[in-house]
């Protein structure tokens, strides 16, 4: 169908970007995403809708950029928090203290289950894997890791290593070592590699790239076990499944299981503004870990890491976790998958 009310694109300005794109930026992509009919160019972004510029169609964004936009896209909302943020915060530096960043935290925390109360803010899903990543290995001091196969979870360091696909990381060998593949909801698998000397186990409880994939309740009561067993850190991806996406907040919420470690991004930003955060269980060893470790954060102490923890992300996703994902939004995504 048609759509007004934004600017239309003609087919020599859309070649002409495209080549401009591959000139400077990967003739791959474009190829990929003509052979595909993906090679769209959204317009007047509202809701659940966007408009190809050229055509005028109208879609409905079932993709969501992969779970980024689960308040809609361009959520005024939102917006109103982005052109305050603008208005009132630059980027601030990472080591001091900020009313949005502590407001952020303490609201992130109280939506979470159990004991998850303690906070560490990032950029991204795979700064926030690493981070967890991190937290699991140095308040163990153990080096292995475990995770799933066909899992996905970024494209860098840890989070890299940690992902269950040899096409991802075959181009990148040799990477971070420690990392061993389990067969997703394969419980046996998984305890023929635990022992003491595992940090970690990461998985999706729903595998999103993998396949949509949904962990079994008796799988994930298994790996509490096991890992309680063996003092190895359990930690939940909860990037796409979070905010409401499978009808609760948190996907872990469907199983009842609290794990030690959660990270979460994508749809935390509201769409609007990259952000992330690892939220963990105020217990022995992760606590006193991070309390000697004083500038403990995602990435090295030497690197900065000004967007991950500056006043204005935090103060444009505060309204998201305020108004966001309310358990009204959560039962009509509940009503709608069934």
């Amino acid at each position: 169908m048609g759509y007004s009310g934004y600017q239309r694109m003609d087919a020599q300005e859309r070649d002409y970007i495209q080549h401009l794109f591959g000139k400077h930026i990967s003739r791959g992509q474009v190829r990929y995403l003509r052979c595909a009919h993906l090679d769209i160019y959204e317009r007047s972004r509202r809701g659940c809708t966007m408009v190809d510029a050229v055509s005028g169609k109208k879609f409905f964004d079932c993709f969501s950029s992969a779970g980024c936009f689960n308040v809609g896209r361009g959520n005024p909302k939102i917006q109103e928090a982005l052109e305050k943020a603008l208005d009132s915060w630059d980027m601030g530096s990472h080591l001091a203290l900020s009313e949005p960043k502590i407001r952020f935290a303490e609201k992130l925390a109280s939506l979470c289950p159990g004991d998850l109360k303690k906070v560490v803010l990032c950029t991204t899903g795979a700064d926030a894997c690493a981070a967890a990543i991190k937290l699991a290995k140095g308040a163990t001091g153990r080096n292995d890791v475990i995770t799933m196969n066909k899992a996905y979870h970024g494209h860098e360091g840890f989070s890299l290593s940690a992902n269950g696909k040899d096409y991802y990381k075959e181009l990148f060998l040799p990477l971070m070592p420690g990392f061993h593949i389990a067969e997703f909801n394969d419980l046996e698998a998984v305890k023929r590699i635990a022992s003491k000397d595992i940090a970690a186990v990461v998985l999706e409880p729903v595998q999103g790239e993998g396949g949509i994939h949904v962990a079994t309740r008796e799988y994930m009561t298994g790996l509490r076990r096991l890992c309680d067993e063996l003092g190895i850190m359990l930690i939940f991806d909860e990037v796409q499944t979070g905010f409401g996406r499978t009808g609760k907040m948190w996907c872990m919420e469907h199983y009842g299981i609290v794990p030690d470690i959660m990270f979460t991004s994508k749809s935390i930003s509201g769409g609007v503004y990259p952000n992330g955060a690892v939220v963990y269980r105020d217990i022995e060893p992760l606590t006193s870990y991070v309390e000697k470790t004083r500038c403990f954060t995602p990435r090295t102490r030497a690197e900065p890491i000004w967007a991950a923890s500056s006043p204005r992300p935090c103060w444009i996703t505060w309204p998201k976790t305020r108004s966001g994902s309310t358990p009204l939004r959560s039962a009509g995504v509940s009503r709608k998958g069934s």
